[in-house]
């Protein structure tokens, strides 16, 4: 029987795959999980973990999927691109211990 990939696991392997930068596990700080509607679907629950990692180089990234998008820190709410479930982990985010680094 083939082991189930936990959530921490699948950062550490999705990181590495689409932007080509390996982070050690212990590196990787939780930020919130989720269990409820689906905020990017019409109908559905989702279950969710979202998770932390800093002191990433930009420079020297291979972006396998999508764009590199940077932004300042005072225009990350404002941003209309994201899903809703990404707007909820980075509100959680800058409300949680953004405002302190």
């Amino acid at each position: 029987m083939k082991a189930v990939e936990t959530f921490l696991q699948c950062l550490v392997r999705e990181v590495h795959e689409e932007i080509g930068y390996f982070v050690k596990p212990d590196r990787i700080e939780h930020l919130v999980s989720y269990n409820g509607v689906d905020p990017d679907a019409d109908s559905g629950t989702l279950r969710g973990e979202f998770f932390v990692v800093r002191n990433v180089p930009a420079d020297g990234l291979l972006i396998t999927e999508g764009c590199l998008f940077m932004a300042e820190r005072d225009g990350l709410l404002g941003l209309d691109r994201l899903a809703p479930s990404a707007q909820f982990a980075l509100s959680t985010f800058l409300k949680n211990d953004g405002a302190s680094e």
